[in-house]
């Protein structure tokens, strides 16, 4: 029996050994895999004994065979390049056991490399544990070691504790940030889902209004747009003058906007309020439930009240925003639909986030059907600063063994811009907006139509821009008429 079990393993090293050697000479590639596939479990010992006495060419084979054959066994042998100094080979190990063991388990074994002293390894580690498990005491850990401040930027808008203000503020008024666009911006990101409005830090955002970068620029308008008072409209007017980015020059005039529509808003408290009472407010709200119901009972106090019960109840509402979540929570799509009492609480929250900043484009009517005049768009533009840096996943097919959930489809649209967080999007051209929603799966979405001359028979022709996974401070209403470059909102890492 021994002699037999000896020599199937032989026969099958040399099977596995045949395989390899198709791949490394792209011989029938589909038929392999599917033997690949067949084989299974049966598959993993053979392939991982190659490890040891092969090239890294071989290697990036047995790295893709193991996508389509998997056992537990492999960790042992996989895990470790986690940590390899070749970006192509963690790259590659993380696939193999994200989709051999699952998210949370692949995270899971990224942890120990988090304190490893190479930054682009703890980077590369951080980048998959946050989505999945995010940690306040890590995050202000890691904000205090400047090195990592890179590896940690991108990460910060999640994060939405008055605990951390102090920190991210001094993050993004560093001298450091003066010379790392993204490190500003991150920055001032950060301090948008902090809800810092300290006079000190509206002045880091006047002051980066100056930035050599113009997607910082952008950044600090943006910040202004949501926490931005009339004493920051001046410096809004003269950088409005000076600028020639026409993506920086629609957030300037954002922002002016927003400010004035916020003029007769009562003050909000103080932010040293929100320090003391935080940790406190936080506790209260066990589950998403708990959360609904209590951004409704502040919705519905704002509403009904008046005089001076309208401003205790406007203080409260206040607090509640600032402090109920300290994080953003995180549903990544898969296949599953977020659980109706998630997308309640979302909901909640964006009705009371836009009476509490005036956001138009959450205000009624959400939906413009009627048959109105439509301007003409003489041009069009790009809708995001970066939009042709990465134009690659248009009509891109999913494989149907694919991981996050949009098996075997095809992609009709253009991703851009998915890791700035809070980039100005701008309508591409003159047209009226006819569609302003949130849906769970593509987060707050608008849709307008425009009208452009048709050169090969002179009629107009009638055609829809659509811009979904959209932050909530949306620019436009229902029914409004944009023009060119005029400000939407933004996308990104921001509640999207």
């Amino acid at each position: 029996m021994q002699n037999h079990d000896q020599f199937a393993d032989h026969r099958l090293d040399q099977e596995i050994h045949a395989i390899l050697d198709a791949f490394q000479q792209r011989r029938d590639i589909a038929r392999h895999t599917e033997r690949l596939k067949r084989l299974g479990a049966s598959a993993v010992a053979p392939l991982l004994r190659h490890f040891a006495d092969t090239d890294r060419a071989r290697r990036t084979l047995i790295f893709y065979s193991l996508q389509f054959c998997w056992k537990s066994t492999a960790i042992e042998t996989i895990a470790p390049f986690l940590g390899s100094d070749d970006p192509e080979l963690r790259r590659m190990a993380a696939i193999v056991l994200v989709k051999g063991e699952g998210y949370e388990r692949f995270s899971d074994l990224c942890r120990p490399w988090l304190t490893d002293t190479r930054p682009e390894v703890v980077a590369f580690a951080l980048d998959h544990i946050e989505s999945e498990n995010p940690d306040m005491a890590r995050t202000q850990t890691l904000l205090q070691q400047p090195a990592l401040h890179p590896v940690l930027a991108r990460h910060l808008p999640r994060y939405q504790a008055p605990i951390l203000a102090d920190s991210v503020s001094a993050l993004a008024d560093s001298s450091r940030s003066f010379s790392d666009p993204t490190l500003a911006a991150a920055g001032l990101a950060a301090l948008i889902h902090i809800n810092d409005d300290r006079p000190q830090t509206r002045s880091i955002a006047t002051h980066h209004l100056r930035h050599a970068a113009p997607e910082v620029r952008s950044m600090a308008a943006e910040y202004l747009t949501w926490h931005g008072t009339a004493e920051e409209s001046e410096f809004l007017r003269e950088s409005r003058h000076c600028e020639r980015d026409p993506w920086a020059i629609a957030a300037i005039e954002t922002a002016e906007i927003a400010i004035s529509r916020r003029q007769e808003s009562p003050p909000r408290p103080p932010f040293s309020e929100s320090l003391a009472a935080s940790d406190s407010i936080s506790r209260k709200f066990a589950n998403e439930d708990a959360l609904s119901s209590a951004y409704g009972s502040a919705q519905h106090a704002l509403n009904s009240a008046d005089g001076t019960d309208f401003f205790a109840s406007w203080r409260d509402a206040w607090m509640l925003y600032r402090c109920a979540e300290p994080m953003e929570p995180h549903w990544a799509y898969r296949g599953r639909e977020p659980q109706s009492s998630f997308i309640a609480a979302r909901e909640f929250r964006l009705q009371l986030q836009a009476r509490l900043f005036a956001i138009p484009g959450r205000e009624a009517p959400y939906e413009s059907r009627e048959d109105c005049t439509i301007p003409q768009a003489d041009r069009l533009m790009a809708p995001t600063r970066d939009f042709y840096e990465n134009p690659g996943n248009f009509g891109r097919e999913v494989e149907e063994s694919a991981v996050e959930g949009f098996n075997g489809l095809v992609h009709i649209g253009v991703d851009v811009a998915w890791e700035h967080p809070h980039a100005d999007v701008v309508a591409i051209g003159a047209g009226r907006v006819r569609l302003v929603s949130c849906v769970a799966t593509w987060g707050t979405m608008i849709i307008i139509e425009h009208r452009i001359a048709e050169r090969s028979w002179g009629s107009p022709m009638a055609f829809c821009s659509l811009y979904a996974h959209l932050s909530p401070f949306v620019a436009v209403r229902a029914g409004e008429v944009v023009k060119c470059g005029q400000k939407i909102g933004s996308v990104g890492r921001a509640h999207t």
